[in-house]
C-alpha cells in the first residue's frame, strides 16, 4: 500500500471514531458550548473539522489545485446537529475513497498571512495536515466531554505514534 493509501485509510479511520463517538452522544450535549473553556462546544469542533476536510477535497469536484483551509463552509447546522455532522462525516468518507484514484498531488495552499500567499504542498502532506488537525480537535473534544462527565474512547484524540509507543511500552488504555 502506497503513503497516499495509507494516509487516506488513516483519515477515514478517524472520521469513523467521530461517527462513533457521536452516534451515542445527546444532541443537547453536542450543541452545547462549554463556558469554563471557551463558546466552542462539541459541534463547533466537529464542524471546523470537517470543514478543513471538505476545503481539501473540494479539489476532487473542481480543476482546481489550490486550498484555501480559510475560507470554510462553517455550516452551522453541522454545530447543532449531530445528524447532520454524521451525513457530513459520510459523505467525506466516500470523498476520501475517491481520492484513492485521483492523481492530483501538487498543490498550493494558502498561508494565512493576511496576503494572497500560497506555498506549495503535496496531496500526502495536506492529508497528514487534516489527520494531525482531526486528532488536535479530538482531543479538545474528549476534555470537553470528561467536563460533562463522559468519558470518550481511550484511544480518541490520541495521535496514532502515541498509541504505537503505549503499545510497544505495555502502557494500559483506558
Amino acid at each position: 500500500m502506497d503513503n497516499r493509501s495509507n494516509l487516506i485509510r488513516d483519515n477515514i479511520k478517524l472520521l469513523e471514531q467521530g461517527l462513533d463517538l457521536l452516534s451515542g452522544l445527546d444532541p443537547e450535549l453536542y450543541a452545547a458550548p462549554e463556558p469554563s473553556l471557551s463558546s466552542s462546544g462539541v459541534g463547533s469542533h466537529v464542524r471546523h473539522i470537517l470543514d478543513h476536510y471538505s476545503s481539501l477535497l473540494t479539489l476532487l469536484d473542481g480543476p482546481g489545485s489550490k486550498v484555501d483551509y480559510d475560507r470554510r463552509e462553517r455550516d452551522t447546522a453541522t454545530e447543532v446537529d449531530p445528524d447532520v455532522a454524521c451525513k457530513r462525516i459520510m459523505a467525506l468518507i466516500e470523498s476520501l475513497l475517491r481520492l484513492e484514484g485521483c492523481g492530483q498531488d501538487r498543490l498550493q495552499v494558502k498561508l494565512d498571512t493576511g496576503k494572497e500567499s500560497w506555498a506549495l504542498s503535496s496531496m500526502g502532506r495536506e492529508l497528514q495536515f487534516v489527520a494531525s488537525h482531526t486528532i488536535h480537535h479530538y482531543a479538545l473534544i474528549g476534555v470537553l466531554l470528561r467536563l460533562r462527565g463522559i468519558q470518550p474512547p481511550s484511544e480518541f484524540g490520541v495521535a496514532p505514534s502515541t498509541l504505537r509507543y503505549w503499545e510497544a511500552n505495555g502502557v494500559a488504555l483506558g
